[in-house]
């Protein structure tokens, strides 16, 4: 799921996003604000999860960051939006996102023995960012089979399909069960 939205994500931040600038009319200059605005809100999410999040039940929390974040943020480019309510969104949406990677970080070191901790992290970073590199070309096929509204639409349709899957997969609810990592002791190498 999370190599899906990675891919979604470049193929929005690199070819969409800048598409929509130019043909909009606002320019480079208005992207970077939108990419700034979308980060420093996603940092301050961060601190607020990092703060408060541990009260929040963590599936309920994940389900609607990512509803947040995703397709409110394609789909208002999609529409050519005022840009009030484009930086909007992206204040919204970014406050959402900084909930994500707190949440997934928790479950990984509860779940995970600290003995295999290092090799299960690269191996989950690893396959998430698999698919990254192919963002801006999916971004640039969507845009020349169906136009900029269309492919920020399917892009945005296709996150929240993406995102909304653990909803019907029930392994997905164990993120509320919290337990404690067991301290094993280190094996000889």
């Amino acid at each position: 799921m999370i190599a899906v939205t990675n891919l979604l994500d470049l193929a929005w931040s690199a070819v969409l996003a800048p598409v929509w600038a130019v043909e909009s009319g606002n320019g480079v200059g208005l992207l970077g604000m939108i990419f700034a605005v979308f980060a420093g809100s996603s940092v301050v999410g961060a601190l607020i999860a990092s703060a408060w999040g541990h009260r929040l039940p963590r599936f309920r929390t994940y389900i609607l960051a990512y509803l947040i974040c995703g397709l409110p943020r394609f789909l208002v480019m999609a529409a050519d939006s005022p840009l009030w309510s484009i930086l909007m969104i992206m204040v919204v949406s970014g406050v959402a996102s900084g909930f994500l990677n707190p949440i997934l970080g928790a479950v990984f070191y509860e779940r995970i023995p600290n003995a295999l901790v290092g090799r299960v992290s690269s191996l989950s970073t690893s396959m998430a960012y698999a698919l990254m590199p192919l963002g801006g070309l999916v971004g640039a096929a969507l845009i020349g089979g169906f136009g900029l509204s269309p492919a920020l639409a399917i892009a945005g349709i296709a996150y929240l399909a993406t995102t909304m899957a653990p909803t019907v997969v029930p392994s997905f609810r164990e993120m509320n069960r919290q337990e404690p990592t067991p301290v094993t002791p280190h094996a000889a190498v």
